[in-house]
């Protein structure tokens, strides 16, 4: 009766113990609208209210007629999987050379 009282008390102080962990650590956490320091920047999946809309203002939609200036091109191979992220005016993609 006793080493089952035990394995009882330590099972939920344990389980209170991993809870009181991790709802500190959420309470850590900004925001997605407060991570991206710029308008312009899409930091993670489906942009930074994570809805895939751009906050961006003033973007042509009349493409097939005025398409927009190619600023820089980067040979890529295939094989990716990720989509682009952007910060601080720089691009980051993933992508891979021959077996890595």
């Amino acid at each position: 009766m006793r080493t089952a009282v035990c394995r009882i008390f330590l099972c939920v102080a344990g389980l209170t113990f991993v809870a009181s962990l991790l709802a500190g650590h959420s309470q850590g956490r900004q925001p997605a609208t407060q991570k991206a320091s710029k308008k312009s920047d899409w930091p993670q999946f489906r942009g930074p209210l994570l809805n895939g809309i751009s906050p961006e203002t003033g973007i042509r939609k009349d493409w097939p007629a005025h398409p927009p200036r190619v600023l820089w091109t980067v040979p890529l191979t295939d094989d990716g999987y990720a989509g682009p992220s952007v910060a601080g005016g720089l691009v980051y993609i993933v992508d891979h050379t021959d077996e890595n």
